[in-house]
């Protein structure tokens, strides 16, 4: 099986392979590098049954964890969320910080997702395209 150079948890793009590709729950197996492998994965590690002339490949991509973490502004909001249900007297933005400071705690909050935080799942990219056996002993 070839995998994909990345760590499983590393963005970028994957490829997998199936023998089904009917949209409803598909379970794709493999973590490939390129089309080419898929194929040649899927050609080799699929078990066929007698009649069947096909599977699937398909392209994922694997977000950044930092796409989903919050901003510098909405984690003081949270705090400032936090001292006013502590009892902080009823003012704005008890707590507040320069924007420098909000822009350190972005790049920061970045750095550390994509580092630390595990990306459980990949996003498909366009339809599974179906390969014929024949074309993938080429």
């Amino acid at each position: 099986m070839t995998t994909a150079n990345n760590d499983g948890n590393s963005p970028g793009t994957i490829w997998c392979y199936s023998k089904n590709a009917d949209g409803d729950g598909d379970i794709w197996d493999g973590r490939c590098d390129s089309r080419e492998a898929a194929i040649l994965d899927g050609s080799g590690e699929l078990d066929f049954e007698d009649g069947e002339t096909s599977f699937f490949i398909h392209q994922f991509d694997r977000p950044k964890a930092s796409e989903f973490m919050p901003s510098a502004k909405q984690v003081l909001e949270i705090a400032n969320e936090n001292a006013m249900d502590d009892g902080v007297s009823e003012q704005s933005d008890p707590l507040a910080a320069p924007r420098r400071a909000e822009e350190e705690l972005d790049a920061f909050l970045t750095m550390w997702a994509d580092r630390h935080v595990y990306v459980g799942f990949a996003r498909p990219v366009g339809r599974p395209e179906r390969i014929e056996l024949r074309e993938a002993s080429k």
